[in-house]
């Protein structure tokens, strides 16, 4: 990746390497970079993997955990319930700042005016 101008860290080329090739034991080739780079799907497997580990990790910990103790006592914990929403209502005001930003590339301001027009 030095080759490329990007520096990665221990953990973070570790992970790059499971993602490339998880079957070649953390030994990736230049060909093998290129080809996992020239994809242009992911499978659904390999996006759920990485929301669960890298984006919303906490989220669903918190889902598992309010989820584990509402199967075990048949009653809701109060605590990890509003924990777990307080989470669900952080992960949709962040997804709904996103959605509501103007593409990248276009004037905010005349979006707006647009918005008035119509």
């Amino acid at each position: 990746m030095s080759n490329l101008g990007t520096n990665l860290s221990a953990l973070e080329a570790r992970e790059l390497t499971l993602l490339v090739a998880p079957e070649k034991n953390g030994r990736v080739h230049q060909a093998d970079l290129h080809s996992f780079m020239g994809r242009e799907h992911r499978s659904y497997g390999e996006l759920i993997a990485l929301l669960e580990r890298d984006l919303i990790k906490d989220l669903i910990d918190a889902y598992r955990a309010h989820d584990a103790a509402l199967t075990a006592h048949g009653v809701e914990d109060v605590d990890l319930a509003a924990m777990y929403r307080r989470m669900i209502g952080e992960a949709k005001t962040a997804v709904e700042k996103v959605y509501l930003q103007p593409p990248p590339g276009t004037d905010p301001d005349a979006a707006r005016n647009n918005d008035r027009d119509g």
